[in-house]
């Protein structure tokens, strides 16, 4: 047999057991930039070095696995070192969604109620329904024809997707009328509960992700997913619509996707078929949690509950983190609590929550890694405008010059107190690779938060909460945060370089 490269069995080790690079790193106690350096080919444990024997150890490799780990370490480091590749598929999944989330182009904060449906053809018939483009068309029709539901009266369509494709390839002119479907569904009154099984594919898992996200600021639609069995081979899928049709769908050509449909009209086998997405869903739990904008309050507990659990942080923001801010400006009669845009009984569980994060960050500092990534450019306007760090959420308010300073002295108090939180500011350059338009964050090995543009029952552009616990996801978005920070330039994350750069912006408001 031949002898693979360090990385390459590295890597297959963590594929059989289900452990991401990132895991790996804070198993050893090692730089998670490090970890994925060895798994591109770009760097090897030198032999004098304990990394392959922590390696071994935490991984509980047999002695054949430890031989061969052995093997591949003295074969590489015999070995040129390799170019860096291209950003691996889950790593792009995730760059993808959070473009996604971002900022839409062309929109004016409001959009247009539902038309009016026009003249629609007679339901399709009972009976089995061949190849993908009738099965497309029939769903479809069946979406488009449900009537509005009267005011403060609520029903439930059922889907689910177990396939390990996508079901609208080679067909994107079926995919914008479906999505268009479904969102008017949920504007005329209806919830759908929404259930997937996911594999071990984190692009797939976090493409179903992307095309949720104008669904969710409905607050009428309800992911699911299981996982325990993977997806089905071959699959079959369920849509039910209460009373009024369902169709079961059938791999018959492809393995990996359906392509035939059985369609009933019959409400004995309606209701059957209803009891049994039932019995599925109870195997499942909620995909994500979603906050709207009415829900602040609640959303900053969410985050203190992810936080609070062990572990460190990862940060992606347009601006600086509250770990940055002074903790007595979220007292009660200070001069920034405006800022947090609430008011009245949401205001003080608001600051009880943020108080319970600033504790969090406390107890968990001394052990584990905080990494915030925020753009020079950001730092520059709230010196320069007094811009805030929570654009996204207020408009209108500015800091004074002296919570300017206190902002920024206290940022350096920050990275000078604690060693194990580092801040990264990036330049426009680097922007261009790192998408900073929406704050997300990575709590520890159990919760990704997110905000994200997405659409309410009026068709109007809101900012949500996104709150996601699915391992994988998470996983994928670890190893893209890795990646992202060995990409900045050493001066622009180097501890005592980015203290003086905030040093000088200081020095600017003298």
């Amino acid at each position: 047999m031949s002898v693979l490269r360090f990385g390459e069995y590295l890597a297959q080790l963590l594929h059989e057991q289900e452990c991401s690079g990132s895991r790996l790193a804070g198993m050893i106690g090692v730089d998670p930039a490090l970890v994925y350096r060895w798994l591109r080919n770009e760097a090897t444990p030198k032999l004098d070095t304990a990394y392959c024997a922590d390696i071994m150890r935490h991984l509980s490799l047999s002695q054949i696995e430890q031989n061969r780990l052995k093997e591949a370490q003295i074969y590489s480091l015999s070995r040129p070192l390799e170019r860096r590749p291209r950003m691996r598929n889950g790593s792009a999944a995730v760059e993808r969604l959070l473009r996604h989330a971002g900022p839409r182009q062309h929109s004016n904060g409001s959009g247009p109620l539902s038309p009016p449906l026009p003249d629609l053809p007679v339901l399709r018939q009972s009976g089995v329904i061949w190849g993908r483009p009738a099965i497309l068309e029939a769903t479809i029709s069946l979406l488009e024809q449900l009537p509005a539901l009267p005011r403060l009266q609520t029903n439930t369509l059922m889907l689910s997707f177990q396939g390990a494709e996508d079901a609208f390839e080679d067909f994107p002119e079926f995919q914008a009328r479906y999505e268009k479907a479904i969102q008017s569904v949920l504007q005329r009154g209806w919830q759908i509960c929404h259930l997937w099984r996911l594999d071990q594919d984190a692009r797939r898992s976090i493409l179903l992700v992307e095309n949720m996200l104008k669904l969710l600021g409905t607050g009428r639609y309800l992911p699911h997913y299981v996982s325990q069995q993977g997806t089905l081979a071959p699959p079959y899928d369920l849509l039910i619509v209460p009373k009024t049709a369902a169709m079961l769908f059938f791999a018959t050509q492809n393995p990996r996707r359906a392509d035939a449909a059985l369609l009933t009209h019959d409400l004995e086998q309606i209701e059957l078929l209803r009891t049994h997405f039932y019995q599925l869903c109870a195997l499942s739990q909620p995909l994500a949690q979603t906050y709207l904008p009415e829900e602040d309050a609640k959303s900053w507990q969410a985050y203190a509950d992810a936080e609070s659990l062990p572990g460190g942080r990862l940060v992606v923001k347009n601006g600086l983190t509250f770990i940055t801010e002074p903790p007595a400006w979220y007292r009660e009669g200070s001069y920034m609590v405006p800022s947090i845009d609430l008011a009245g009984s949401a205001l003080a569980p608001a600051l009880k929550s943020l108080h319970q994060r600033y504790k969090a960050f406390q107890a968990n500092i001394g052990l584990h890694l905080y990494r915030d990534i925020c753009p020079r450019r950001a730092i520059e306007r709230l010196v320069n405008e007094g811009e805030p760090p929570h654009k996204e959420r207020v408009q209108g308010f500015r800091f004074s010059n002296q919570e300017r300073r206190k902002q920024l002295e206290y940022a350096i108090h920050v990275l000078s107190t604690y060693e194990h939180y580092q801040l990264a500011l990036i330049d426009e350059e680097e922007e261009q690779l790192i998408p900073t338009e929406m704050f997300w964050e990575i709590a520890g090995e159990h919760t990704v938060l997110m905000l994200t543009w997405s659409t309410d029952t009026t068709g109007k552009d809101i900012i949500i909460d996104l709150v996601i616990h699915e391992p994988m996801i998470i996983h994928a978005f670890q190893d893209y945060f890795a990646e992202l920070w060995e990409q900045i330039a050493p001066q622009h994350k180097e501890k005592r370089a980015v203290i003086t750069w905030l040093e000088q912006q200081l020095a600017l408001l003298d």
